[in-house]
């Protein structure tokens, strides 16, 4: 069996303190925080993708039911 007594002597000063007191700074609200990751993209260009491929398929006469036929 491990013996973790050892580790908990290292930490016991930081358990035992209290946490720190709020900021001065008021909170910003929620929206506003979600506003930051907004322009952020996972994907970079892959609406544009989306698009381009839809646009081929729907003028191609010939479309089976395979869409991965278009796919570059």
């Amino acid at each position: 069996m491990i013996d973790n007594s050892n580790k908990m002597e290292k930490y016991i000063s930081i358990l035992e303190k209290s946490w720190p007191k709020e900021s001065l700074r008021p909170k910003m609200p929620l929206k506003d925080r979600a506003k930051i990751f907004l322009p952020f993209a996972a994907l970079k260009g892959y609406e544009e993708s989306l698009e381009s491929v839809r646009k081929i398929m729907e003028s191609d006469e010939r479309t089976s039911t395979d869409p991965t036929q278009f796919l570059v």
